[in-house]
């Protein structure tokens, strides 16, 4: 017999949290009623009680006599249909949502939905692993008081979720940038999401995928996660925010967000994807320097109206597809919270690779230089390595560190400092003087030295 108990979500959120189960023989569950709550509610019965209680097995219902090795489908008569849950709906096992129905290879047929201030779904048992096979999932917070539900909160350790289907997270209401809807949010270490290539999670109100902060008492929020999208993911904000961890793409990760100052009315930032949150309040903990990883691969793009890819407390990028934003291609920094030298970061970009600077720097800061690629301060030795393409219409490289800059490049790097057309020439092995006075290529801190194989 399973046994059930309560949760208490932020903001008063109440949902029922069915634990782990004795094993039992196989079951096929079928979820043939788009019902939720009432006799549709979960009432600790068994399957034949739970499907003739009221208009059928709900989602709720199987989802809760659920056990490793059963099968949970969706009946033929619900292709079309939406499930509107009441309260978030609550995962404690390994549990794949076939939500392709009728086997075409395509999403949409289910459409799994909130009504009102609560989340979608929500994982609170370590080592769980969710599939969407198909399904779209969604919350809208167009018209609710707290305009800040989550499709997948994942509230655990060691979580794995794969996407075959849709995350939604549509609409804010109410105020400021922020105040919308995130796709996925992570509160727990080792967090694993592979977006296959049908798989997308797109927000119009906030990000797609983010790490929830933590204070610096308690030691780190949400360390290790690994992403690896092979579909989409898009945002009105930052794509991805995250704390710490491993990004690989070969899919689109795009920001379609309208740049503005912290606090005013649209997107905040509006990047690509950020590892280490660079913009975290002061106390807040930022990850050891060298954690993080992003790999680019061919056919892969990451894109931002302000920057492509943010990496705060350094790491490594290695770059075969495409990284481009309207200030920065990528932008490298050390913790705000601590501005020792950190440890060293590299960039390869390899022979298919391509870096961009290709916009407006929309009078974000006069002290930020735009640049295909921005070295912030407090960084470690750095290296890049270019046999592709880097290319701004300003400076192609701009370190602010204060250490040496190690450029092997076999590639071009294709800037335009002035706006005058005269300097965009492309280098390959090209001498240093070349590059500081004849092109303006690069911009360097005064202590910093240049060494260009």
């Amino acid at each position: 017999m399973s046994r059930s108990v309560t949760r208490n979500y932020a903001d008063n959120e109440v949902g029922l949290v069915i634990s782990k189960k004795d094993m039992k023989s196989m079951a096929i569950l079928t979820v043939d009623t788009d019902n939720d709550g009432g006799l549709d509610d979960f009432n600790s019965g068994t399957l034949m009680a739970e499907t003739a209680d009221g208009d059928g097995l709900s989602l709720r219902e199987a989802v809760a006599l659920f056990a490793d090795g059963d099968d949970l489908q969706f009946d033929n008569s619900l292709i079309g249909s939406i499930i509107s849950l009441l309260n978030p709906l609550v995962i404690s096992e390994d549990i794949t949502f076939d939500g392709d129905i009728n086997n075409d290879m395509t999403n949409g047929d289910i459409t799994i939905t909130n009504t009102n201030d609560t989340n979608a779904i929500s994982i609170v048992d370590d080592g769980v692993t969710f599939t969407n096979a198909g399904a779209t999932i969604s919350v809208d917070s167009s018209n609710l008081s707290n305009p800040q539900p989550v499709v997948l909160a994942v509230d655990a350790d060691d979580v794995t979720f794969v996407n075959e289907g849709a995350l939604n997270s549509t609409g804010f209401a109410g105020g400021f940038a922020g105040d919308g809807s995130t796709g996925i949010q992570i509160d727990g270490d080792n967090f694993t999401f592979t977006n296959e290539a049908s798989g997308s999670v797109v927000s119009n109100g906030r990000f797609a995928v983010a790490s929830v902060f933590v204070d610096t008492a308690s030691g780190g929020s949400s360390v290790g996660t690994t992403i690896t999208n092979h579909g989409v993911l898009q945002s009105e904000d930052d794509v991805i925010r995250i704390y710490s961890g491993t990004i690989n793409n070969t899919g689109s990760i795009v920001s379609n967000g309208t740049f503005a100052f912290p606090g005013q009315l649209v997107g905040e930032f509006v990047d690509g994807l950020s590892i280490g949150i660079g913009q975290a309040p002061m106390g807040f903990v930022v990850p050891a320097a060298g954690l993080n990883t992003i790999n680019n691969s061919f056919g892969g793009l990451i894109s931002g109206p302000r920057v492509g890819t943010i990496l705060t407390g350094s790491g490594t990028v290695n770059n075969d597809g495409e990284i481009e934003g309207g200030v920065g291609g990528i932008f490298v920094q050390g913790d705000f919270n601590n501005l020792a030298v950190q440890d060293p970061f590299t960039l390869d970009n390899g022979p298919s690779g391509a870096i961009r600077r290709e916009g407006d720097n929309f009078g974000f800061n006069d002290n930020v230089t735009p640049a295909a690629v921005f070295l912030g301060s407090g960084l470690g030795a750095i290296t890049i390595e270019n046999s592709g393409l880097i290319v701004s219409t300003d400076i192609v490289i701009s370190s602010f560190s204060g250490v040496d800059l190690l450029v092997n490049n076999g590639g071009q790097l294709l800037g335009d400092s002035d706006a005058a057309g005269d300097d965009a020439v492309a280098f390959r092995g090209s001498a240093v003087a070349d590059f500081l006075v004849e092109a303006e290529i690069f911009f360097l801190f005064p202590q910093a030295s240049l060494n260009i194989i």
